[in-house]
């Protein structure tokens, strides 16, 4: 099973709820910015890890706060004791930099979804991300290239956490390319 689909299996149903609880959503809702927002986040931790550089400070991340996805074997402490939403906007802005902001609007936009309660479930959403990451390095004994192994399968074409949702939402005809499109839009009559 690939990471993306491990964890949207781990967030459905009851984690979903719990997490639309604390965020004042619903499950629905939750799973849904999920769907459109975990892509991003793997495609740029997969850009991220392409360098050795990247690649090292993941490892170096996943082994300081995350050995073994202790969160996973316990989901409550997402929701109890410590401040899950500071830890999770930390993760986003390691993984985004300056662009957490513009990865919340984007998936708003595609969602439906207002960009508060996107930024509030995300930041729910990466601790969950960097949780699993642990537990495969520990299960799997991954090193930092092992790690970006795992994630490379996300990584974005051009190395910006952008490009799925701009080619979604670009992409008319969904045949992948979006110049035709745009080539197309500047030919047509007004």
């Amino acid at each position: 099973m690939d990471v993306q689909a491990a964890i949207n299996d781990i967030i459905k149903g009851n984690v979903a709820t719990k997490i639309g609880n604390a965020t004042g959503t619903d499950q629905s809702t939750v799973e849904k910015v999920v769907v459109a927002g975990l892509p991003i986040i793997l495609g740029q931790m997969g850009n991220n890890t392409a360098s050795a550089d990247g690649a090292a400070s993941l490892d170096a991340a996943v082994e300081k706060d995350h050995t073994g996805g202790s969160l996973l074997e316990s989901l409550t402490s997402l929701f109890t004791g410590g401040d899950s939403s500071s830890d999770g906007s930390k993760i986003l802005d390691h993984v985004f930099g300056n662009k957490t902001s513009a990865v919340a609007e984007q998936v708003a936009t595609k969602t439906g979804v207002d960009t508060a309660t996107v930024v509030k479930i995300l930041t729910f959403l990466a601790p969950l991300v960097m949780a699993y990451l642990g537990k495969k390095k520990a299960d799997g004994g991954l090193d930092a290239g092992g790690l970006s192994d795992l994630l490379k399968k996300h990584k974005t074409n051009d190395g910006s956490p952008l490009t799925q949702l701009a080619t979604e939402m670009l992409d008319k005809n969904k045949d992948g390319s979006i110049v035709d499109d745009l080539i197309g839009g500047l030919f047509k009559k007004r």
